[in-house]
């Protein structure tokens, strides 16, 4: 069973995704971080600084490959944290859905705002206009709603969840 676990930015993928993983003593995956390191490797570049020069469309083509290709062939089980733009590309999220058991954590624009106040996200400043072009993109999967609950009970839900579609 391959979990991925999507949803906004700052909804908080990472830190459940981790969690939940370590719980069902499963491997864990960002594919932020998948990405980053192919950003890198093919560009020496990382997400954030194709981001600020414009080139988003880079950072994007490398998400897909890594979700085509990587992902596909990962070992059974694990959980993977998606990007938060990662389920806005209908063509990725289609193939998340068909392919993995996906998860979308919904959180709502004050929680978000909040959590990303003090952060370094390169698409913060553009976060709002963002948050409401992508909510097509997040009503797929299990849904579970994040703000008011703490990480312990979203991951117990998730673990049930899981446990219980096995």
């Amino acid at each position: 069973m391959l979990v991925t676990i999507g949803g906004f930015m700052a909804a908080g993928k990472s830190t459940v995704g981790r969690e939940l993983a370590d719980r069902l003593g499963w491997p864990f995956h960002d594919l932020d971080t998948m990405v980053e390191n192919r950003c890198l490797s093919n560009y020496e570049r990382g997400i954030g600084s194709l981001i600020e020069r414009g080139e988003e469309a880079l950072f994007r083509l490398q998400e897909r490959r890594v979700v085509m290709d990587e992902l596909s062939s990962l070992e059974n089980p694990a959980i993977v944290s998606l990007g938060g733009g990662t389920l806005h590309n209908h063509q990725l999220g289609d193939w998340l859905e068909q392919h993995t058991t996906l998860i979308v954590l919904q959180v709502n624009w004050r929680t978000v705002e909040e959590r990303i106040m003090q952060s370094n996200r390169p698409l913060k400043k553009s976060a709002n206009r963002l948050y409401l072009e992508r909510q097509d993109g997040y009503n797929k999967g299990f849904q579970v709603v994040v703000d008011s609950k703490n990480v312990i009970e979203v991951v117990d839900t998730l673990e049930f969840w899981v446990r219980s579609h096995r």
